[in-house]
């Protein structure tokens, strides 16, 4: 409970600060106050799962410094940005180091790869939009999609699946500011709520495992009608915002080869989650799912809702 107040101050404070230095400060505290977080939360292999969490622990103090040494440069010699933007884009594990961020879901409870998947990341995205639109993270956005995407593939734990899937979210959340703010602020709720929803629905089934589900496909619908959300499949809101995507491309006059590239990340996208969706969905099992349980069939109305709002801001933006 401590941790959980902790860290809510610190994203209370960092919504209202316009200071980089600042933002780095909350962004290093959240970090400490979840590497202590990790390491109180017991479970599985121990031994194992700390010497990650202090791998963890390495790779975010190493790229703070490294952060902080660049800001303090790019104050008084006016360097160029890319520094910063590449050593933020390793502490939330984008390509090309989303490496540890593989290694430490494999390690963690369900509730501890959630935490993991949200928690940490909103401040250094939040720095990574307030530095403006810049090319070289628009390519590590795409990149972290696509790759995420293809290295999702090959796993069958679902905390592995989600790791990769996390990757490739924050890719599309960091496009997502190239819009506009609101857009941004709509998209990171979409993530945050659609990662709870689907972590509690894999805790409810207790199961880590894709073949796992295949004697318990009476209770998992919920799940799949998420993932076709997740893979941006029409009416979805993920859907329009990949054609707004194309829509701004061509009024920004990109060439058809970036074109194409929003083309095939989407196309990763969609057989990442359809394949996960592949284990899942069974039509006969739903009748008892919805019925037995109430609190999962409120989430998966309200992620409905969510679409069809979606589906309304398109609109009046378009």
């Amino acid at each position: 409970m401590l941790f959980i107040l902790l860290l809510l101050i610190f994203f209370f404070l960092s919504f209202f600060s316009s200071s980089m230095i600042i933002l780095w400060v909350y962004m290093e505290v959240v970090s400490l106050i979840i590497f202590f977080f990790l390491l109180t939360y017991m479970g599985g292999n121990m031994l194992y799962k700390n010497l990650l969490i202090i791998k963890y622990f390495f790779i975010q103090t190493i790229s703070g410094c490294f952060i902080l040494v660049f800001m303090i440069t790019d104050l008084f010699f006016f360097s160029n940005p890319t520094f910063i933007l590449f050593f933020l884009s390793v502490k939330i594990g984008l390509f090309p180091t989303y490496g540890w961020v593989l290694e430490l879901y494999s390690s963690l409870s369900l509730e501890e790869c959630f935490v993991m998947g949200v928690i940490p990341k909103i401040i250094p995205v939040m720095m990574l939009v307030s530095m403006g639109n810049n090319i070289f993270i628009y390519i590590l956005s795409f990149l972290s999609i696509f790759f995420g995407g293809m290295n999702g593939l090959k796993y069958s734990d679902m905390r592995q699946i989600m790791a990769m899937s996390s990757v490739m979210n924050m890719g599309f959340l960091i496009l997502s500011s190239f819009f506009g703010t609101f857009l941004f602020m709509f998209m990171m709720f979409i993530y945050i709520y659609s990662m709870y929803i689907f972590f509690m629905m894999l805790k409810f089934n207790n199961s880590y495992n894709l073949t796992s589900f295949d004697n318990k496909n009476k209770k998992i619908f919920f799940l799949s009608i998420l993932l076709l959300g997740l893979a941006g499949l029409p009416i979805t809101f993920l859907f329009f915002f990949k054609f707004m995507m194309i829509v701004y491309l061509l009024d920004m006059g990109y060439t058809p080869l970036m074109l194409f590239s929003v083309l095939i990340v989407s196309m990763v996208n969609s057989i990442f989650y359809t394949r996960a969706m592949n284990f899942f969905m069974n039509i006969n099992g739903f009748k008892y799912f919805y019925m037995q349980n109430s609190v999962l069939k409120i989430f998966g109305s309200s992620f409905f809702l969510l679409s069809i709002f979606g589906i309304i801001m398109f609109f009046f933006f378009f």
